[in-house]
């Protein structure tokens, strides 16, 4: 007779029965609500890069990367470049690892 023991919950606890089920659907439900959120302020921040991408004559200048092509040294003088396009994807990116650590 084996003594295989079954996957258990963080949340089990034999002296209260149901307890993992119900903690384990808590953060079901938590995770759930946080990437509601976190996609509501993503739509929220894309709205406003929107608004400031089309404003043509003030946003020119950072709607594309600075080609190194065209200004070589400009990676020199400015350490740490940003576009529209960048900052989307930054975005995108914080919004995607924040739900990926909520969820382990």
């Amino acid at each position: 007779m084996s003594s295989a023991n079954p996957v258990r919950s963080k949340w089990y606890d034999e002296n209260r029965v149901g307890q993992d089920t119900l903690y384990d659907s808590c953060e079901k439900v938590s995770f759930l609500i946080s990437l509601f959120y976190f996609s509501k302020i993503q739509n929220q921040i894309k709205q406003v890069l929107n608004i400031l991408c089309s404003d043509k004559h003030h946003a020119q200048p950072f709607l594309q990367k600075v080609s190194k092509r065209d200004v070589p040294d400009y990676h020199d003088i400015i350490k740490n470049p940003m576009d529209f396009g960048t900052i989307q994807k930054k975005v995108f990116f914080f919004f995607l690892s924040n739900v990926i650590k909520k969820q382990s």
